[in-house]
């Protein structure tokens, strides 16, 4: 894939999550990041063409272009967008395990507060892991 050309594929959010939506969006273009699917140097798609491609406010998609310039991921190129940093890869694989750590810590508290015994927690995550990994293998073939 050209540096210039972004996956369209990256970027889906739910609108119905607990998770805001410019969440969502750092989240995927750190995942995609970490996992080597963009590359540095990779252009991300302008803020009014990120927003029509999802149907959300551009100020949404703005909010997210900012966090991950403050965290280093993105930077402003004059007359070529937002691109992926030298430094994103590394960032992004730390930021990725703290944005599941805490998806998982928030889930295990529910969890607790439940009452689920320990062994059916330990059952429903690898249940879930299981099918994840099922689909994941489904979306690659």
């Amino acid at each position: 894939m050209p540096k210039d050309e972004f996956p369209a594929v990256i970027f889906r959010v739910r609108p119905d999550s607990p998770i805001p939506i410019y969440e969502q969006i750092v989240a995927q273009v750190t995942f995609g990041i970490a996992s080597g699917g963009l590359e540095v140097g990779a252009l991300i798609p302008s803020v009014r063409e990120l927003a029509q491609r999802l149907l959300v406010h551009p100020n949404t998609v703005a909010r997210a272009f900012q966090e991950l310039e403050r965290q280093g991921v993105v930077a402003a190129r004059r007359g070529r967008g937002m691109e992926v940093t030298p430094e994103a890869p590394a960032a992004c694989r730390n930021l990725r395990q703290e944005i599941v750590r805490g998806r998982i810590r928030e889930a295990l508290r529910e969890a607790v507060s439940s009452s689920l015994p320990p062994e059916e927690v330990r059952q429903l995550v690898e249940e879930e892991l299981a099918k994840a990994n099922g689909e994941r293998r489904r979306k690659t073939i």
